[in-house]
Protein backbone atom coordinates (compact mmCIF):
# COMPACT_ATOMS: atom_id res chain seq x y z
CA UNK A 1 0.00 0.00 0.00
CA UNK A 2 2.28 2.49 1.19
CA UNK A 3 4.30 1.30 -2.31
CA UNK A 4 1.30 2.53 -4.57
CA UNK A 5 1.08 5.88 -2.99
CA UNK A 6 4.90 6.39 -2.61
CA UNK A 7 5.02 6.35 -6.71
CA UNK A 8 5.74 9.78 -8.85
CA UNK A 9 2.21 8.86 -9.97
CA UNK A 10 0.72 7.60 -6.91
CA UNK A 11 -2.49 4.82 -6.58
CA UNK A 12 -5.19 5.57 -3.69
CA UNK A 13 -7.26 3.02 -2.93
CA UNK A 14 -10.91 3.49 -2.57
CA UNK A 15 -13.87 1.54 -1.07
CA UNK A 16 -16.67 0.00 -2.81
CA UNK A 17 -20.13 -1.08 -1.97
CA UNK A 18 -20.41 -2.45 1.56
CA UNK A 19 -21.21 -6.17 0.92
CA UNK A 20 -19.57 -6.29 -2.77
CA UNK A 21 -16.23 -6.90 -1.95
CA UNK A 22 -15.30 -7.59 -5.58
CA UNK A 23 -16.91 -5.07 -7.31
CA UNK A 24 -14.65 -2.42 -7.81
CA UNK A 25 -12.30 -4.86 -10.29
CA UNK A 26 -14.36 -5.42 -12.89
CA UNK A 27 -14.53 -1.89 -12.99
CA UNK A 28 -11.00 -0.86 -12.78
CA UNK A 29 -10.38 -4.03 -15.38
CA UNK A 30 -11.54 -1.30 -18.17
CA UNK A 31 -10.41 1.33 -16.29
CA UNK A 32 -6.71 0.15 -16.56
CA UNK A 33 -6.85 -0.59 -20.33
CA UNK A 34 -9.09 1.76 -21.81
CA UNK A 35 -8.84 5.11 -19.54
CA UNK A 36 -5.71 4.63 -17.19
CA UNK A 37 -2.82 3.62 -19.63
CA UNK A 38 -3.96 6.59 -21.62
CA UNK A 39 -4.85 9.83 -19.41
CA UNK A 40 -2.86 8.97 -16.00
CA UNK A 41 -3.84 8.50 -13.04
CA UNK A 42 -3.91 12.29 -12.17
CA UNK A 43 -7.28 13.65 -10.98
CA UNK A 44 -9.05 15.92 -14.26
CA UNK A 45 -11.41 18.39 -12.12
CA UNK A 46 -9.64 21.27 -14.47
CA UNK A 47 -12.98 22.35 -17.03
CA UNK A 48 -10.83 22.97 -19.45
CA UNK A 49 -9.55 19.73 -19.38
CA UNK A 50 -12.96 17.68 -19.58
CA UNK A 51 -14.21 18.63 -22.82
CA UNK A 52 -11.43 17.78 -24.81
CA UNK A 53 -10.93 14.16 -23.21
CA UNK A 54 -14.42 13.79 -23.67
CA UNK A 55 -14.62 14.65 -27.65
CA UNK A 56 -11.26 12.31 -27.55
CA UNK A 57 -13.17 9.27 -25.88
CA UNK A 58 -16.19 9.63 -28.13
CA UNK A 59 -14.12 10.35 -31.50
CA UNK A 60 -10.86 8.59 -32.74
CA UNK A 61 -10.22 6.91 -29.12
CA UNK A 62 -13.08 5.09 -29.34
CA UNK A 63 -13.13 4.67 -33.06
CA UNK A 64 -9.38 2.92 -32.52
CA UNK A 65 -10.56 0.52 -29.33
CA UNK A 66 -13.79 -0.43 -31.13
CA UNK A 67 -12.79 -0.66 -34.45
CA UNK A 68 -9.16 -2.03 -34.24
CA UNK A 69 -8.56 -3.21 -30.90
CA UNK A 70 -8.98 -6.82 -30.05
CA UNK A 71 -9.78 -7.94 -27.04
CA UNK A 72 -9.85 -11.22 -25.51
CA UNK A 73 -13.51 -12.37 -23.33
CA UNK A 74 -14.06 -14.97 -21.11
CA UNK A 75 -16.46 -17.50 -22.09
CA UNK A 76 -16.08 -19.90 -18.94
CA UNK A 77 -13.81 -21.38 -16.21
CA UNK A 78 -13.57 -24.84 -15.46
CA UNK A 79 -12.33 -26.27 -11.91
CA UNK A 80 -10.03 -29.07 -12.02
CA UNK A 81 -8.24 -30.42 -8.37
CA UNK A 82 -8.55 -27.14 -6.83
CA UNK A 83 -7.72 -24.82 -9.77
CA UNK A 84 -9.48 -22.76 -11.65
CA UNK A 85 -8.50 -22.66 -15.09
CA UNK A 86 -10.13 -19.78 -17.44
CA UNK A 87 -10.95 -20.28 -21.10
CA UNK A 88 -11.07 -17.02 -23.32
CA UNK A 89 -12.37 -17.18 -26.51
CA UNK A 90 -10.47 -15.65 -29.43
CA UNK A 91 -9.46 -12.08 -29.94
CA UNK A 92 -12.11 -10.19 -31.59
CA UNK A 93 -12.35 -6.51 -31.85
CA UNK A 94 -15.88 -4.91 -29.99
CA UNK A 95 -17.26 -4.42 -33.71
CA UNK A 96 -16.80 -7.60 -34.89
CA UNK A 97 -18.36 -9.21 -31.64
CA UNK A 98 -21.40 -6.81 -32.91
CA UNK A 99 -21.72 -7.91 -36.43
CA UNK A 100 -21.20 -11.75 -35.18
CA UNK A 101 -24.55 -11.18 -33.08
CA UNK A 102 -27.99 -12.08 -34.45
CA UNK A 103 -29.51 -9.34 -32.16
CA UNK A 104 -28.02 -6.40 -34.52
CA UNK A 105 -30.21 -5.58 -37.68
CA UNK A 106 -28.47 -5.64 -41.19
CA UNK A 107 -28.74 -1.71 -41.84
CA UNK A 108 -26.87 -1.23 -38.51
CA UNK A 109 -24.31 -3.69 -39.65
CA UNK A 110 -23.82 -2.31 -43.21
CA UNK A 111 -23.64 1.31 -41.37
CA UNK A 112 -21.20 0.40 -39.17
CA UNK A 113 -19.09 -1.79 -42.00
CA UNK A 114 -18.98 1.28 -43.99
CA UNK A 115 -17.80 3.27 -41.26
CA UNK A 116 -14.79 1.34 -40.66
CA UNK A 117 -14.06 1.37 -43.98
CA UNK A 118 -13.56 5.14 -44.15
CA UNK A 119 -11.17 4.80 -40.93
CA UNK A 120 -7.27 5.06 -41.50
CA UNK A 121 -6.01 3.34 -38.03
CA UNK A 122 -2.82 4.98 -38.27
CA UNK A 123 -4.62 8.36 -38.90
CA UNK A 124 -6.57 7.79 -35.69
CA UNK A 125 -3.19 7.37 -33.94
CA UNK A 126 -1.84 9.81 -34.64
CA UNK A 127 -5.19 11.85 -34.03
CA UNK A 128 -5.18 10.54 -30.76
CA UNK A 129 -1.26 11.06 -29.83
CA UNK A 130 -2.05 14.75 -30.92
CA UNK A 131 -5.16 14.93 -28.43
CA UNK A 132 -3.50 14.08 -25.42
CA UNK A 133 -0.58 16.14 -25.87
CA UNK A 134 -2.80 18.90 -26.17
CA UNK A 135 -4.65 17.16 -22.77
CA UNK A 136 -1.30 16.86 -21.31
CA UNK A 137 0.02 20.49 -22.08
CA UNK A 138 -3.46 22.05 -20.77
CA UNK A 139 -3.03 20.10 -17.46
CA UNK A 140 0.18 21.63 -16.77
CA UNK A 141 -0.92 25.18 -17.47
CA UNK A 142 -3.60 24.39 -14.70
CA UNK A 143 -1.22 23.62 -12.15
Amino acid sequence: MSWLQKRSRPVFMTRSRPYKKDDNAHVEQKNWTHIRQWFGYERHDNPEVVDPINELVKGPYGQMLNYFHASLKLERTERKEGKVRRIYGAAQTPLARVLASAEVSKATKQRLRLEKGSLNPFALKLEVDRGLKAIAAMRQEGQ
